[in-house]
């Protein structure tokens, strides 16, 4: 479970959308569904990013809201068979990938040399290296939280993919 939950920061989900549209048809739809800028994101949220034909990258905004592990779907519009459609994936940034990659690091350096010197030393040092594995716990608790956060974050932006790009109106 700990190691599921350590990471599922690094999973990313593909996506296809499909439309009847153009490529400069869809992408100006979706642009229109989207904010630019987080500045003029509206007061109760949406989803914010770039989106041009050949570069799409888009989040959801919550006020007064941040959370790093909110995932971000990034991809590229293309043309197959006749039709038109948006590929990408569903991911988080990298930044906060090897951040936690980092803390795990350190969490197991931290346990295996506290270890080590427990070893060496018995005694007082007996319960040092549950601070590293109370670290690893902590970090794992924190993914979860944000995590369950963003959990509609998904949903919600492949909603407003779909409703820009369904050639309607």
């Amino acid at each position: 479970m700990l190691l599921k939950v350590l990471l599922s920061p690094y999973r990313s989900e593909s996506a296809t959308f499909y439309t009847p549209l153009s490529v400069e048809a869809a992408a100006a739809r979706l642009r229109r569904s989207a904010e630019s800028s987080l500045f003029r994101a509206p007061k109760e949220g949406g989803a914010v990013g770039t989106v041009t034909a050949n570069k799409v990258s888009l989040q959801r905004v919550v006020p007064l809201t941040g959370n790093s592990f909110k995932p971000f779907f990034v991809g590229h519009f293309e043309v197959a068979g006749g039709r038109t459609r948006l590929v990408g994936k569903f991911t988080i940034h990298w930044v906060v990938k090897f951040f936690m990659l980092f803390w795990c690091g350190v969490c197991l350096y931290w346990t295996g040399s506290a270890a080590r010197t427990a070893f060496e030393a018995p005694g007082e040092w007996r319960l040092f290296p549950l601070l590293g594995v109370g670290m690893l716990f902590a970090g794992a608790a924190f993914v979860a939280l944000a995590r369950w956060l963003a959990d509609g974050d998904r949903e919600y932006l492949s909603g407003v993919i779909t409703g820009a790009l369904s050639g309607d109106g």
